[in-house]
Order: structure tokens, then sequence, then C-alpha cells
């Protein structure tokens, strides 16, 4: 961060020891867009420094410049994304179809590193499970991670009994990506990387029974509101949809027609 300071023209002498002081004297005055940079190159340093001491990985000051830019170009992405949704009156659902199973899945996820993890299992579009639990992770994206690992193992026991496809939903988008590239490297949490490894050998043995697929964001929300109860209550669930669940959470009988849409099997 001194560093960092200095290449900016501040005095590094003047820098206060103390981070958040530090963070607050050399941010001063700077614009939204510098602050952003100098947050990311903050984040990176941390990781690369955590690689240098946890994983006898060599400090590679070009790397960590580089992933800043990949930072710096996703944030400009979001930003056309997020005028997009504004401007788009209605969703187009995906499409699924009969039979199989049908998941949404989210995290929550706080400061405290206290992680809710949630997701609702639909057949055919009809509600017939609800998973909730309570774990501990060390970032949102840890947090995503082992949720997806949850539905895994949740799927590989139902694949057991009932030979039908699977498709998952999730809203996070880094790790989506991740998996559809078999390529970790630029995933935002270097401790999230066992539990991708572990889900990328399980989609490897199961590619033609277990599908992930990207959903905006308001189409998990259900899992997200069950994902936030697991998190501040400390919940383990999984069975049948109670009522009191369902009606307290306001949690709809079947899958949203907006975000999804059951349509009649092709022929091949």
């Amino acid at each position: 961060m001194v560093w960092f300071g200095g290449t900016l023209g501040i005095r590094t002498d003047t820098v206060p020891l103390n981070i958040g002081d530090a963070i607050t004297y050399i941010t001063q005055g700077m614009h939204e867009d510098d602050i952003r940079v100098f947050c990311y190159t903050l984040w990176e340093i941390w990781l690369a420094r955590n690689e240098m001491v946890f994983q006898q990985k060599m400090f590679d000051p070009i790397a960590v410049c580089r992933k800043v830019n990949i930072w710096i170009n996703r944030g400009n992405q979001v930003d056309t994304t997020d005028v997009n949704i504004q401007t788009q009156c209605e969703p187009v659902p995906y499409e699924f179809t009969s039979p199989g199973f049908q998941v949404i899945a989210d995290a929550s996820w706080d400061a405290s590193n206290k992680t809710g993890c949630a997701f609702l299992v639909y057949r055919d579009g009809v509600l017939e499970r609800v998973g909730m639990e309570k774990q501990v992770t060390e970032d949102p994206f840890h947090a995503e991670a082992l949720t997806l690992n949850l539905v895994l193992h949740w799927a590989r026991c139902s694949l057991q009994q009932e030979d039908q496809c699977v498709y998952i939903f999730s809203d996070c988008l880094n790790l989506i990506t991740a998996l559809e590239e078999e390529n970790m490297d630029d995933i935002p949490s270097w401790r999230a990387r066992p539990v991708i490894a572990s889900i990328m050998g399980q989609l490897m043995q199961l590619r033609d029974k277990i599908f992930i697929r990207h959903v905006r964001r308001e189409a998990v929300q259900p899992a997200h509101v069950l994902a936030n109860h697991a998190r501040r209550r400390e919940i383990y669930y999984f069975g049948a949809p109670t009522v009191l669940i369902m009606d307290e959470y306001s949690i709809a009988p079947a899958i949203d027609s907006r975000y999804f849409q059951q349509v009649q099997e092709r022929p091949p």
C-alpha cells in the first residue's frame, strides 16, 4: 500500500501505519475509478501474498497487474449489463423439458464469515424439496462454491435412485464460467479452489446427467431468501417444503414461469 501511494506522488513517510487510516489517507481526493483500481490492486496483492506463504508460489507483479486489468474490464462489463437489465422489459425464460429436476441455488454471506446455503428442487417445475444449512466460509465466492457443492451431493444421491437429468441454476457468473471453461485462473477467491476442483471432478463424472446454467439474480430469489434464513438462524434442513416455510417466506409451489418455462420434449 505504501508503494502504491508512492506511485501516486504521496510522501510515504506520512502514510499512517493503521491500515484503515492508511486507505483513507491515500484515497482522499481520488476519483471514484482510481479508488476502485486501488482496491482491486490491494486485493490481488493480498491474494498473491497468501499464495506465496501457503503455496510457496513466487510473487509475480506482472501477473498481479494482469489480474487487476481483468477486474477493471469485468467492472465495465457489469456496468453495461446493469444498463441492459434496466432497459429489458421482460426476461427470456429458460426452457426445460420433462422429465427431470430443476434446482435453483444461492448463498448468503456476511463479514463475520457466517454463511447460509440454500437450494430448491423442482421436479418438472413443481417444488419437491428444500435444502438449507448454515456454514462458515471466507468470502462470498467461497460461499457460492460451497452451496453448489452441496447441491451436487444431493444430485449424485438422487441419480442413484432415478435416471433423470438435473439442471442447476445459479446467478454467480464467475463460478459458472470457471466450471464451463475448466479454468480457475481468474476466480476471485483462492480459498474456493479446493471446492471448485471437487465440483469439476463431479461434473466430469456426470457430464451427461448434470448441467449447470447461469440465470439472472431474480430467478434465484427464493433460494436467496432461504439462505438468509439459514445464516441468521443457523438452520439445517433438507426435506419436503413445509407449510411454515412456504408461508413465512412466500415460497411458491411451482417454479417461476417468468424465468423458467416447461416445454414438450423435442424429438431427436
